[in-house]
């Protein structure tokens, strides 16, 4: 049975409707502030989400059954294979990442050892190369936040000068990850 939408009907400290969203399921409609508490409860755990990641029937099509160690794996478009090629990545082995019943069916090759999903095939990288690569990132993510950290100082300060008051804060950081 459909629920309707509703609007709280109790009100407020001072007098005034309350007129915020009700919780659905509430008799008399009732935000969450006026609302009993066991009766919120009550909603909150007959419609609590379902999480496909800890059912055992949901079916994860990129999960991998085992790792190779000292590898960061990545899945990425056979469109774009040569664009990861030139980034140091290599295609993986079957062998590293799960027996020959890894492959969906209708996938699977004699010969053929990549590891493959629908359009997508696995592609591998040392976890030292990865981490290289992801230092790099962040200096150059945080030299991008320098800049523009550097331009609204600039602009602050003309500002200043015009005799405006600007109010300005950074979160700037020269950490790995910036911020």
């Amino acid at each position: 049975m459909p629920q309707s939408i509703a609007k709280c009907t109790q009100r407020k400290a001072d007098g005034t409707p309350c007129r915020a969203w009700a919780v659905r399921g509430t008799d008399p409609p009732a935000c969450r502030n006026h609302a009993p508490q066991e009766e919120l409860r009550d909603i909150e755990q007959s419609t609590s989400p379902w999480n496909a990641s800890e059912n055992p029937w949901s079916v994860d099509m990129l999960r991998l059954k085992k790792l190779h160690p000292g590898w960061r794996a990545k899945w990425v478009n056979r469109d774009n294979i040569q664009k990861y090629y030139d980034l140091g990545y290599q295609v993986a082995n079957i062998k590293d990442y799960g027996g020959k019943y890894s492959t969906l069916p209708g996938e699977e090759g004699d010969i053929d050892t990549t590891v493959r999903r629908r359009e997508l095939i696995l592609v591998e990288i040392t976890e030292e190369m990865a981490q290289k690569r992801d230092e790099y990132i962040a200096w150059k993510s945080n030299r991008a936040m320098e800049a523009a950290h550097n331009i609204a100082h600039r602009e602050s300060a003309e500002l200043k000068r015009a005799g405006q008051d600007p109010h300005m804060e950074t979160k700037y950081s020269d950490k790995p990850g910036g911020f």
